[in-house]
């Protein structure tokens, strides 16, 4: 496989763009090879050539399976360049603290001499080394997710090769997470939120769960400190997971309880969803609640994103399709027949108004969120 890959090279080099595309598909019968070698086959992709197909492949693993490429035998390999792409990468969902690892242990041995990964022998000088070789890549590293214990046992050894202000300000942020973080590196968007999704992140989630506690007095939840959101978001399912199916979607989301919905409409660059405070049920045609919501989130502002809710108690929730509610305000159908995608409905008659524009569209993906209250959050 590795003559292949020298001989798909060379093709790039003298134009042979119809060898190239063979050689490609011959690639794609060996994609469990192609996974166990991702790192090679990633810095084929962007660094040898241009092979649009084999960086689509490449790209979607980074979106789906993300934990192949931090844990492949290779890492340690990869260009610095590809390493700052990939960190840079909004949609990772491999969690911060093993991309953290990684980029240590990748760090470790692109030093000259590479150190031991036993951090305790180091001197002064070994820390400056592995400092100057990362300088550049923990502006790209989410500390705010990573868990207080992680933070103790796995960051904190290695605080030398930090920016001191950062570090002072990581130290605040878990000793007293009521304050909201100041330093540039910790208040700017980045991936891996406390949740899994590929749509929406801190700042969208705590819009949708200030709009759940939209009752209470002067509640507005910041994304900036996910400490401080009072839900955890546990992930149930998502549809290009294998899960393009109402059926698949009550046997992963009945009977959990709360939960927020989120759908991204095939063609369109629009996110609609909606929060049922019950549990889904199939046994069930309605469900009645005066709590329930419906949106239309808008990810570049969110300040601007549309909220409906419901009026019409006794038909808030419809459990006879995909998640579904009111009585065709979002009708989500995620079921294809013969291969043909079912529409999905919005026409307002449950909830106060209308959330899209378009009365029937087709569903790209969706994901449905558990919603967990957390216990001892501190608030501002």
């Amino acid at each position: 496989m590795l003559i292949i890959l020298e001989i798909l090279i060379a093709t790039d080099e003298l134009c042979l763009t119809e060898l190239a595309d063979y050689i490609i598909e011959h690639l794609f019968i060996h994609k469990q090879w192609m996974r166990e070698n991702f790192i090679l086959i990633y810095q084929t992709a962007f660094l040898k050539g241009s092979f649009k197909n084999l960086q689509l492949f490449c790209m979607d693993i980074i979106e789906k399976t993300p934990d192949i490429i931090f844990k492949a035998k290779d890492f340690t390999g990869i260009d610095p360049n590809l390493l700052t792409t990939l960190l840079g990468q909004s949609n990772l969902l491999t969690p911060e603290i093993e991309i953290w690892d990684a980029l240590l242990k990748w760090g470790m041995s692109n030093t000259s001499p590479t150190l031991d990964p036993n951090y305790k022998t180091w001197t002064q000088e070994s820390f400056q080394k592995l400092q100057e070789i990362l300088q550049q890549f923990i502006p790209l590293i989410n500390f705010t997710v990573i868990s207080s214990s992680d933070f103790y046992y796995k960051v904190i050894p290695f605080q030398l090769i930090l920016p001191s202000d950062l570090y002072d300000d990581l130290l605040k942020f878990h000793l007293a997470p009521q304050i909201n973080p100041t330093h540039p590196f910790l208040r700017s968007p980045k991936r891996n939120q406390p949740f899994q999704s590929i749509f929406i992140n801190n700042n969208h989630a705590a819009w949708i769960m200030s709009q759940i506690d939209y009752d209470q007095p002067a509640i507005t939840y910041n994304g900036n400190n996910p400490k401080l959101l009072p839900y955890d978001l546990k992930l149930l399912i998502r549809g290009s997971n294998g899960c393009m199916s109402d059926e698949i979607f009550h046997n992963c989301c009945d009977l959990k309880g709360p939960t927020i919905t989120i759908i991204k409409v095939k063609d369109m660059d629009e996110i609609l969803g909606g929060y049922n405070p019950l549990s889904w049920d199939h046994s069930t045609k309605w469900a009645e609640t005066s709590s329930s919501f419906i949106f239309s989130l808008n990810r570049a502002n969110v300040g601007q994103s549309i909220v409906s809710r419901v009026i019409n108690y006794s038909k808030a929730i419809r459990n006879s399709h995909g998640p579904s509610f009111g009585d065709g305000d979002l009708w989500v159908k995620v079921t294809c027949v013969r291969n043909l995608a079912l529409p999905s409905f919005c026409r307002p008659r449950s909830y106060e108004r209308r959330i899209f524009d378009l009365e029937q569209f087709h569903v790209e993906d969706y994901e449905v969120f558990q919603v967990i209250k957390k216990t001892n959050v501190i608030y501002l």
